[in-house]
């Protein structure tokens, strides 16, 4: 949990393992408090965690009808480890769940769950790009990067920005891409790219000098 407060005092300790051990038990203490403080909210992170994961089992029952029933209860079982802790982490950053004027929201709004939701797809996406089920990854992928355009739009358009919105959508981005970019080069393919990258640039090449 990224207090910042906290953060400084762990920093000035040089990250020596019991202040960050300090720091940690401080984090948890806080996040438990605050959801305490917040049980709407707490009980709506639970509710979101659930749906995901109902969504997942529907998405699991259209790949096993295209990619068997085996990748599909990988896909279940992964998500479903994905979204526990996934889960818990939002819980403990239920304090971050304030409109823009800093009051407390009773429940994640839509643009905050469009986020979630981006975030508990990347196991799919991994499992079905090292697999190399293609066009089932492709469209997990085409609705990922269309909920980034919408949570953003409608954070602005109805005004929901919130200060775990605005924590939450950069790490979900950097670590979606990252996640992106591994499964890629585990699935071989990053490699075939530079090289018809670099094919297609030798020839222009040869044109330019001809």
């Amino acid at each position: 949990m990224f207090v910042e407060e906290y953060l400084q005092e762990l920093r000035r300790e040089r990250y020596r393992p019991a202040a960050a051990a300090r720091y940690v038990a401080r984090a948890w203490q806080r996040g438990r408090e605050e959801a305490a403080r917040n049980p709407g909210a707490a009980r709506s992170v639970v509710v979101l965690g659930l749906t995901l994961f109902g969504l997942a089992f529907v998405g699991a029952v259209g790949v096993a009808l295209g990619a068997g029933l085996g990748e599909a209860r990988r896909i279940l079982v992964w998500t479903g480890l994905w979204l526990i802790p996934l889960t818990g982490v939002l819980l403990l950053h239920v304090g971050l769940l304030r409109d823009r004027d800093g009051y407390r929201l009773s429940a994640v709004n839509l643009p905050t769950a469009f986020t979630v939701a981006r975030l508990a797809v990347v196991p799919a996406m991994a499992l079905l790009l090292l697999d190399q089920h293609w066009r089932a990854a492709f469209w997990v992928v085409i609705a990922a990067m269309l909920s980034d355009v919408v949570d953003g739009w409608l954070a602005r358009r109805l005004r929901q920005e919130t200060k775990l919105g605005v924590v939450l959508d950069p790490v979900t981005d950097i670590f979606f891409h990252l996640t992106l970019f591994l499964s890629l080069w585990g699935a071989g393919r990053l490699a075939g790219i530079v090289t018809s990258s670099r094919c297609v640039a030798a020839k222009r090449g040869r044109a330019c000098c001809g």
